[in-house]
């Protein structure tokens, strides 16, 4: 029996840990309510097609404003000429990103920064012309901002970056005049509006999972100097104190997890096991 609780709680602590970990790991995310989640997808634009609709600058209007971010882009790329120009903006001028080819060929990121000025992010060099590229942009609520090319990943954090999202363009940027001469397809678009949470619960979840693995510590502690299987109260109290407190560890991480990362809501996100369990 004394061999067997050694082994039950090292299993729990190491779960403890696991999940105390994840709490410090993915807790910023939590910091975050989102506002608004717009998706556009399967855009498609050729500057030298005969059809409108294919050369055409694509336009999409956001009057909602919010202080953080998420945005994410995927599309495929054909330049046609060494000074392709603007790909992609999220809004007008210098106010928000905008993706650019260079006359040097090079597709640079133009970000507004904190102090107003933009700053240009070499993201490639010498883009090749009449060469299909498939490309993904990511940039997460603390401007980390991940880049594919052709399945070739790079990571650039940009601290004081401040763009926003007003006016998006595919085919076009800076202004609707300045158009990409090249072609684009597949072009999917999707963004996160955000405001701070000012809320308390990923600290009490940290604090839970602290308290958690130090008492079991303190078992695994008393197990391995021959004082666990005392018989008597302490013990009794031990047991349904570690019961108690490690059922509720289970159940609010259970709840965390499926309800914030897995966007499972009721009743998913409790230990019912159908729909019409109550």
């Amino acid at each position: 029996m004394k061999i067997y609780r050694k082994i039950v709680l090292a299993a729990i602590l190491i779960v403890n840990v696991f999940l105390l970990s994840m709490a410090f790991n993915y807790s910023d995310k939590f910091g975050y309510k989102e506002i608004k989640n717009v998706k556009y997808s399967g855009i498609n634009y050729d500057s030298r097609s005969k059809d409108p609709g294919l050369s055409s600058v694509k336009e999409y209007f956001e009057k909602t404003g919010a202080k953080f971010k998420e945005l994410n882009l995927s599309f495929n790329m054909t330049a046609y000429s060494p000074e392709s120009g603007n790909i992609f903006q999220t809004a007008p001028l210098d106010s928000g990103l905008r993706l650019e080819i260079t006359p040097e060929a090079n597709l640079n990121l133009v970000a507004k920064l904190a102090k107003g000025q933009p700053q240009s992010l070499r993201l490639v060099d010498k883009i090749k012309l009449n060469a299909m590229y498939a490309i993904s942009l990511s940039i997460d609520v603390e401007n980390r901002i991940a880049v594919s090319l052709n399945k070739l990943e790079g990571q650039i954090n940009v601290k004081n970056m401040d763009y926003g999202i007003s006016e998006l363009l595919v085919g076009a940027g800076y202004d609707r005049t300045q158009k990409f001469d090249g072609k684009l397809s597949g072009f999917n678009i999707e963004y996160k509006l955000l405001e701070a949470n000012r809320g308390i619960f990923p600290e009490v979840i940290k604090l839970l999972l602290i308290g958690s693995m130090l008492f079991v510590l303190y078992l695994l502690f008393k197990a391995w100097t021959g004082n666990a299987e005392e018989a008597g109260k302490e013990a009794k109290i031990e047991s349904i104190s570690f019961i108690i407190l490690a059922g509720i560890t289970i159940a609010v991480a259970f709840h965390y997890f499926l309800g914030f990362y897995l966007k499972a809501g009721y009743p998913l996100n409790t230990f019912l096991v159908f729909p019409t369990d109550n």
